[in-house]
């Protein structure tokens, strides 16, 4: 065979049966190209710092002892035997002993193993350089480990389709993408320490064992996830994320189920107490979507949720996070959100890297079902945008809240500005329409506080029910101020429960109110009837005028002002038992005193006991 292969011509050979183990070299290899069909070699195969020229093409060939590649070069194309994007060809072979790149082959283009490959031993590839193409594993059958290590390909690394019977160990690989796609049937798999321009992709398949993904890093995209099932479980953990400058920027999960689960850690307190940073985490749920995806110790600039949660056991714990949004979601599984606060890293919007990106913490037209929020902090977003969602099913326990200015800022504002100027327009149907998507939005942020307020009615925490009872009143009271013309009455008992005693939850407000009105109507009281009180010249000077305060004012006169803060008090009781005839107007007066004074203490003793009602 070795004169064969003398020339410098491109060779097609058939049906060749090698039975000695066979060493190629510079010395007795060569060819620009050969093509090898339907052969046998019965011995080890090594290619010893052979430059290949332009490549090499196997197919149907069967492999009985070792087939090594040492230091193997590739550096030219174009010839006639095959496309010109593939350096090394294996199709439909058969490899009975290990199959090795090493010692630093580097080769031009594809290496390319297809179309029923099937290896009963490992195959390693370990320091190799592809440098104008990939790794390309497609339709074959691996019967023993896939072991690639140290190796950089400039396009992809890519298996398709193809079943491994034990470990696949992708370690310390540089690499375009790394993507497994199509019906592929692995078992356990680990990726460790590589750094992949534009992300790690799982499409499709089956993953029986775990999976895990340690300490990997990505430049522009990061872990997708489509259409994928993992039997066991699939492990991120950024341990040793200070090693490279990359790292797993995002996460884009969709149609996947995880028997064990899904979990991404972010830290390891014996390395560093600091979350890793990351871009996005995009989860779109659907009823085909099983098990738990747990992230957790993480920086993360935005989260998106949406889709239907029938199956999965949605988890974010100790997330720092700058936009949180929650976007059509109808959750009747599991969703826990476990100490959530806004991120302290300065985010840049990509399109203009001096504009900062505002935190946001958003439910928009979604079913929370029986989520569970514990230990939150809502209190430092920017803006909180909660609307047309139901979240009254959800449990709550050590949570900070957003205040009222806070939810749905920008929309009301906007609202009651096109109102506003719609006023002054003078144009009827436009200030109607005007006017009812303001009160629409008030009305949505009411029942935001209406359903916060359920939610702690049932768990039995009436301080933070009321807290959100009153906030819903206020909220429904501007709705009345919008229709004042239409329904005064009902304005009217708004305007004075909310300053009474902010709707039953102030008793300040009604000592106050008590107070004062009683005093003013005390005052005409004691100017009719004090008996040291000079009316002929009440203000003709101000000695007079303080000598007449003096006397409405004083020690005895008071007296009257405390008989009137009793609201069952006797009339008799405001004078001196010889004071017979008293004037029509004082009984208006006490009259009137009495209704103000009784409201007053029935808003006085419902504040009192706003955590018994």
């Amino acid at each position: 065979m070795f004169e064969d292969l003398l020339n410098n011509d491109e060779k097609y050979l058939l049906n060749r049966l090698i039975s000695n183990d066979v060493i190629f070299t510079n010395d007795n290899y060569k060819l620009k190209f050969l093509r090898l069909d339907i052969s046998d070699f019965k011995g080890n195969v090594t290619f010893k710092n052979t430059d290949l020229k332009c490549g090499i093409y196997f197919h149907k060939c069967t492999f009985y002892g070792d087939l090594k590649f040492e230091g193997v070069q590739i550096d030219d194309f174009g010839n006639i035997l095959h496309e010109p994007y593939e350096s090394i060809i294996f199709e439909d072979c058969k490899f009975y002993g290990e199959v090795i790149f090493s010692h630093n082959t580097t080769i031009l283009r594809d290496l390319i193993f297809r179309s029923g490959c099937t290896f009963y031993k490992r195959i390693t590839v370990i320091n190799i350089l592809v440098k104008e193409g990939s790794l390309y594993i497609e339709d074959c059958i691996f019967n023993n480990i896939i072991d690639i290590q140290r190796s950089n390909f400039s396009s992809m690394l890519s298996i398709t389709n193809t079943k491994v019977s034990l470990i696949v160990r992708i370690v310390s690989v540089k690499s375009n993408s790394i993507n497994f796609t199509g019906a592929n049937d692995f078992q356990r798999g680990r990726i460790e320490l590589c750094q992949v321009e534009n992300g790690i992709i799982f499409n499709d398949g089956i993953f029986n064992g775990d999976w895990e993904i340690n300490a990997c890093g990505t430049r522009k995209q990061g872990v997708t996830l489509f259409s994928s099932q993992f039997k066991t479980s699939l492990m991120v953990n950024y341990q040793l994320n200070t090693v490279y400058s990359w790292k797993l920027g995002a996460f884009y999960i969709r149609e996947c189920s995880f028997g064990n689960g899904m979990f991404v850690s972010g830290k390891n307190e014996e390395l560093t107490s600091d979350k890793t940073i990351i871009d996005s985490i995009d989860i779109k749920l659907s009823t085909s979507m099983k098990g738990e995806i747990n992230f957790q110790d993480l920086d993360v600039a935005k989260i998106k949720l949406s889709g239907v949660n029938t199956g999965c056991n949605i988890v974010f714990r100790n997330i720092d996070i700058n936009q949180f949004e929650i976007n059509t979601l109808t959750n009747s599984s599991g969703l826990i959100l476990s100490y959530i606060n806004k991120s302290n890293s300065e985010w840049l919007d990509p399109q203009d890297s001096v504009k900062k990106i505002d935190s946001l913490f958003k439910i928009y037209e979604s079913n929370l079902g029986k989520a569970h929020f514990h230990g939150m902090n809502l209190s430092n977003f920017r803006e909180v945008i909660v609307s047309g969602s139901l979240i009254s099913e959800i449990s709550v326990s050590l949570m900070e809240w957003f205040t009222i200015d806070v939810l749905n800022k920008t929309s009301l504002n906007e609202h009651e500005k096109f109102y506003r100027k719609s006023l002054q327009e003078n144009n009827e149907k436009l200030t109607f329409h005007k006017k009812r998507y303001f009160q629409r939005a008030i009305e949505n942020k009411k029942d935001i506080f209406r359903q916060l307020k359920i939610i702690y009615q049932k768990q039995s925490d009436n301080p933070k029910a009321l807290y959100f009872q009153r906030n819903e009143m206020c909220l429904h009271k501007e709705i009345l101020d919008l229709e004042r013309n239409v329904n005064i009455g009902d304005w009217l008992i708004f305007w004075s429960n909310k300053y009474s005693n902010d709707f039953g939850q102030n008793w300040i407000k009604a000592v106050i109110g008590l107070l004062t009105m009683s005093f003013l109507c005390y005052l005409p009281i004691a100017i009719l009837t004090s008996p040291n009180l000079d009316q002929s010249r009440f203000m003709s000077s101000c000695s007079d005028l303080m000598d007449n305060v003096s006397a409405v004012l004083s020690f005895n006169q008071l007296k009257q002002w405390f008989v009137l803060l009793n609201p069952a008090h006797r009339i008799g009781d405001l004078f001196d038992s010889s004071q017979h005839n008293i004037s029509t107007l004082i009984y208006m007066i006490d009259f009137l005193s009495r209704i103000i004074v009784a409201y007053f203490v029935f808003q006085l003793v419902s504040a009192f006991r706003k955590y018994n009602k």
